[in-house]
């Protein structure tokens, strides 16, 4: 027979399981139709986000932005009124960044290719298929290796 311990703690487990699935529930149904300025969805761990939004509740919320910054250590958000100032602002939360802990609702702030990403992808497709210095340099190479009378350059 069960203690009475063991059952409170079976129940927690019960209902944080059931919040999980709910708030993931929520997750999918609600990224299927974000717009701006509107109540995204309730952040887990674990969760992709799927478009630029601001915090407006946050318990120990910490994002891998290691998409847009390239540091491998994930930053910790907080509840800050304005900090425009910064490059990466630590009460937004950025589209395909992981948040890894903690737990938020966010307002949608951008989204599609007006994102911090779509900002990186437009500026890839303006720059074209210029060949960097070191393709160049090994285009080089091959040339010479293979035999050929032209070398591109």
């Amino acid at each position: 027979m069960k203690s009475n311990s063991d059952t409170v703690i079976s129940l927690y487990a019960f209902l944080t399981v059931a919040s999980h699935v709910i708030a993931w529930y929520y997750y999918f149904m609600q990224s299927r139709t974000l717009k701006q300025n509107t109540i995204s969805h309730y952040f887990l761990p674990g969760m992709s986000v799927p478009a630029d939004a601001r915090l407006v509740e946050s318990i120990e919320v910490r994002a891998d932005e290691a998409l847009l910054t390239g540091e491998s250590e994930e930053v910790q958000k907080e509840l800050i009124e304005e900090d425009g100032d910064l490059p990466v602002a630590h009460n937004m939360i950025y589209m395909s960044t992981a948040i890894n802990n903690g737990a938020g609702y966010a307002v949608v702030t951008t989204t599609g290719m007006n994102t911090q990403v779509g900002a990186i992808a437009k500026s890839l497709k303006e720059s074209g298929s210029r060949l960097t210095p070191l393709q160049h340099a090994l285009n080089r190479l091959g040339g010479l290796i293979g035999g050929e009378e032209k070398v591109y350059n």
